[in-house]
């Protein structure tokens, strides 16, 4: 049986059932509040796409340094398992009183605290974005960039902070659009862009060029053109731990080219930083001079990890100049330990193998009074001249030890003694010249070794420490190490009196070094005292 149609009481025409009807409206309805939720639902889906920092990192970048404090992350779980909460709380508190000044010093008006806490989102990177634009760590190649929680507030605190310093500078604000970014630019008019920034993907980027924030954009819109994607990344930072607070990655190349701009700079005071600062980076093809001068090294990477222990903090770095190779077998020091004196305030072991040779070469070839720039040679006094001399690798000794003792019972006046395997006539050779340039006037052959030092008492808590192991400085030599140190901070300088002791430990291979440093103290100090 059908369900009959009522008539209007009007004019007597057939109406639908009030079944249909309610049918027809329920439908639709739910068709409209279906598009709604969908429209909704994906709006909030793309505005909660959020990615990591690093996947803004171009391939050409030279130098990235990040930082990690979101709840929960490794970082943040090694942290909790090995400091106290209220350590924890004072290294925030010290961390960002330190960032704080900082960012005072820029002139800019952000409070960390009051603004910057609001939306940061606990991960930072800091990096220099290499390519056409750059060569070196040239401040126009830096960028900043910091996950965020929320956008928005980021871009508005900024405006905010920037607001009274660009009006006592004569800066004016504008946005342009770049593939489909926004970017806020911050400058003077018919000047170079002083800063800029822009929101992307959960994270906000800095920098004061334009093009740097145009490279990041286009790595994060092409995974393959990014950093993470390259070998040469991976490879560097995947033996490295997980759960470390801070990483850094670098080539050595561009740290080399920084020097050789620097150092010129920095023979002519703030002036030539100034004008370093203000020049343009250094494009096109390498120059006659760095071709002629500068002796180029094997690519190679640098990168490191700092993670928290329960006595204190462990950095762990590798220098890589290709895959892994073997370890270099040293031959064991035991010969100079033994002249490590019990009361000794520090002291550092080297082997001297082929894994270091591109170390040397690059620190002796970029030291003042080795390079030239120009026609102009680098005015290296004294000290320079004489630590240039070492890095030539025809004097540095294969097998070194460099020891400070305290001078009279005073160890913030110690005495440095320098000691090495002895000639086959018992002499030191050629070393001995820029030794005694040091000051090192004392020298004598203590069984078969050669030392050189401050003075004659030096010499003998040397000897006796040789003659007597009671007297001498418990520790285990490691034979595959090429550098072992070690040293009481506290001991030396009473405002270091708050790290207990320092370990550091370098294996060389024959494609780089890996190094350990150990900084023993109490947790709370690490930021200073």
């Amino acid at each position: 049986m059908t369900e009959e149609a009522e008539a209007c009481p009007h004019c007597g025409a057939r109406l639908s059932s009030g079944g249909s009807t309610r049918r027809y409206i329920g439908s639709g309805a739910a068709l409209v509040a279906i598009i709604v939720v969908a429209a909704v639902a994906h709006s909030l889906l793309r505005s909660s796409i959020v990615r990591p920092p690093t996947d803004f990192l171009p391939a050409a970048t030279h130098v990235a340094i990040g930082l990690d404090f979101r709840p929960g992350s490794p970082a943040m779980s090694r942290m909790r398992t090995s400091w106290s909460q209220s350590d924890i709380e004072l290294l925030a508190m010290r961390a960002t009183d330190l960032a704080q000044e900082l960012v005072d010093w820029t002139g800019i008006e952000l409070n960390l605290k009051r603004d910057a806490s609001r939306w940061f989102g606990g991960e930072l990177v800091a990096a220099s974005v290499g390519g056409a634009e750059s060569r070196s760590l040239h401040p126009r190649s830096f960028v900043l960039i910091a996950r965020a929680t929320n956008c928005r507030r980021a871009r508005g605190s900024l405006d905010k902070a920037v607001d009274p310093f660009a009006r006592e500078a004569g800066w004016r604000r504008s946005v342009v659009r770049s593939g489909g970014h926004a970017l806020i630019l911050w400058g003077a008019p018919n000047a170079k862009t002083a800063l800029v920034y822009t929101t992307q993907g959960g994270c906000l980027l800095v920098a004061t060029n334009e093009a740097v924030i145009e490279h990041c954009l286009e790595a994060a819109a092409d995974p393959s053109q990014a950093l993470v994607a390259t070998e040469e990344f991976t490879r560097a930072i995947s033996p490295l731990p997980s759960d470390s607070l801070l990483w850094c990655y670098a080539r050595t190349r561009p740290l080399v080219v920084t020097a050789e701009e620097v150092l010129p700079a920095l023979s002519e005071g703030w002036r030539g930083m100034t004008r370093l600062y203000r020049s343009a980076p250094p494009v096109g093809p390498m120059r006659e001079r760095d071709r002629q001068g500068l002796r180029r090294p094997v690519p190679s990477t640098l990168a490191l990890t700092l993670k928290p222990q329960t006595t204190g903090i462990h950095l762990h770095a590798r220098y890589r100049r290709g895959s892994r190779g073997d370890t270099v077998s040293a031959p064991a020091l035991d010969q100079l330990a033994q002249l490590v004196p019990r009361e000794a305030l520090a002291y550092a072991l080297v082997h001297e193998p082929a894994g270091w040779s591109d170390a040397l070469t690059l620190a002796r070839d970029s030291w003042p009074g080795h390079r030239k720039a120009e026609g102009k040679s680098f005015p290296g006094s004294g000290p320079l001249n004489v630590m240039g001399s070492f890095l030539g690798t025809d004097l540095l000794p294969e097998n070194i030890l460099v020891l400070l003792l305290p001078r009279g019972g005073n160890a913030e006046n110690p005495a440095l003694v320098v000691a090495f395997p002895a000639g086959p006539s018992g002499e030191g050779g050629p070393v001995l010249l820029p030794l005694a340039a040091l000051g090192l006037g004392a020298t004598a052959t203590v069984g078969d070794t050669r030392v050189c030092a401050s003075d004659e008492e030096a010499i003998r808590q040397c000897r006796r420490a040789l003659q007597d192991p009671s007297s001498r400085l418990e520790h285990e030599v490691k034979p595959e190490l090429g550098l072992q140190a070690w040293a009481r901070p506290g001991d030396l300088l009473h405002g270091l009196d708050w790290i207990e002791e320092i370990r550091a430990e370098v294996t060389p291979d024959l494609v780089g070094a890996e190094a350990e440093l150990y900084i023993e103290a109490d947790p709370r100090h690490l930021l200073g005292p």
